[in-house]
């Protein structure tokens, strides 16, 4: 906004209400960056690195479904900032 560009209208992304397609567009620039990080943080990854977590699946329905351990998900988040 401040650059005077319309966020909302993009070359490789669709307009539609609501969506701000040029920072969409923009965001593919990097997102090689990102997709190599995660590749090589996964190839790292072990069983011992994931854990269960139970919630709510719907308003009546409990589930459960695997996650980064809280160590793995703090690790992550801490590379991830470094990156930018």
């Amino acid at each position: 906004m401040k650059a005077k560009l319309e966020p909302f209208l993009g070359f490789m992304h669709s307009d539609q209400f609501g969506k701000p397609s040029l920072i969409c567009d923009l965001m593919e620039l990097y997102r090689f960056l990102i997709d190599d990080f995660l590749i090589r943080f996964s190839r790292k990854l072990t069983e011992k690195d994931f854990t269960y977590k139970t919630e709510w699946f719907s308003s009546n329905k409990m589930g459960k479904r695997e996650v980064l351990n809280k160590e793995k998900t703090q690790r992550i988040n801490a590379k991830t900032k470094r990156l930018f």
